[in-house]
């Protein structure tokens, strides 16, 4: 087995290591070879990764909003030109397909073209003579530290793409709590970032357990919280950063269901079924776990299912050939799909998709 590599957590844009003695195993999600370990840091380190990026925040924000877009515009053809090691990275350690891990990567330079408006998004607004002798002028002002709390499912697109761009363009500073399963693309997009000329300390990242984390949530200088994950956890986040006077937005979980009428265009709905079942490996809320379908067409459309299903190719997600399901991550995915299989077993789902239970229609 290849060497581990024993990761850190960054502040002042240089990777530090942790003193924390727990350490978690992040794997080639393709193989489940041990690639690299990441720490789950401290409660002084957390605090540490807030208090420089609070130390930042003010030379930041006073800072020109040209020159700080500046820092995006670099960055984002160093994104264009990687694109493909960054696809690798994300196709490693989460196991989703090149194609997929690309898109994650199209999403980020999505929102950087929206953030690097931000000197015309930026603008106030003002009105003379609203009373006699009385002008209203209206700034829009940075506000902080905030903090990001990533899910493991999009280790690219939510933290670099949902979280960062606007946060920094707009000036503030940022806490990137990355998922602690899928480090590595946060690690190689946050060098890239500093390449492009991000002053030290505007964005700093940790890995944390629970408690450590909750230090996010509760230190003076971090002004709101930014949460894409499960519904438990969301609502947890919310009340505790909420109780402490910070804005909090928490996009919690959610998955889709199919309803397949008679009048449908059979072909295309099952078409568009498995891309949303199956694409990300089914890791997403855009996954669409339950379909029903009328019984005068079941058996049509289940056919349709099961041709475009067996289209699809099956491999390791770094594999250029894999244009169908990658692997995915066990921890992750697999919780999720276990659940819904059992619980669809309890309630009379049969596995074989060749079979559908037909149920009388109630209304």
């Amino acid at each position: 087995m290849a060497d581990v590599k024993r990761l850190g957590y960054m502040v002042d844009g240089e990777w530090k290591q942790s003193k924390s003695t727990t350490f978690l195993p992040i794997t080639d999600s393709n193989t489940g070879e041990v690639i690299a370990e990441t720490p789950m840091c401290t409660e002084a380190e957390v605090t540490e990764a807030i208090e420089s990026a609070h130390a930042a925040f003010g030379p930041w924000a006073s800072m020109p909003v040209q020159k700080r877009t500046e820092v995006l515009f670099t960055w984002r053809p160093m994104l264009l030109a990687k694109m493909d090691e960054i696809a690798s990275c994300v196709s490693t350690e989460l196991g989703k397909n090149l194609d997929e891990a690309r898109g994650e990567v199209v999403k980020i330079i999505e929102a950087i073209d929206i953030a690097v408006g931000a000197p015309m998004l930026l603008k106030g607004e003002s009105l003379m003579n609203v009373s006699t002798g009385h002008d209203t002028v209206s700034y829009r002002e940075p506000l902080g530290v905030f903090a990001g709390i990533a899910p493991f499912n999009f280790p690219a697109m939510i933290p670099f793409g949902w979280m960062l761009p606007i946060c920094i363009a707009c000036g503030n500073t940022l806490v990137l709590k990355a998922a602690n399963p899928v480090p590595l693309t946060s690690h190689m997009l946050l060098d890239m970032l500093y390449e492009a000329g991000l002053p030290r300390g505007v964005v700093n990242m940790v890995t944390a357990e629970k408690e450590q984390a909750e230090v996010l949530l509760k230190h003076p200088a971090v002004r709101g919280v930014s949460f894409v994950g499960t519904t438990p956890v969301g609502k947890h986040i919310y009340s505790i950063a909420a109780s402490h006077g910070k804005r909090v937005q928490a996009q919690t979980q959610a998955k889709n269901h199919g309803l397949v009428l008679r009048d449908a265009s059979l072909e295309r709905a099952a078409r568009g079924i498995i891309n949303s079942t199956f694409g990300c490996a089914g890791m997403r809320c855009m996954a669409l776990p339950v379909c029903v379908v009328e019984n005068a067409i079941a058996d049509e459309f289940v056919g349709y299912m099961k041709q475009f299903a067996q289209e699809r190719r099956i491999g390791a997600a770094y594999d250029p050939q894999t244009e169908g399901v990658g692997p995915g991550r066990q921890r992750g995915a697999q919780g999720v799909r276990d659940p819904l299989d059992q619980q669809g077993r309890r309630r009379g789902r049969r596995a074989d998709p060749r079979r559908p239970r037909r149920r009388r229609p109630r209304l």
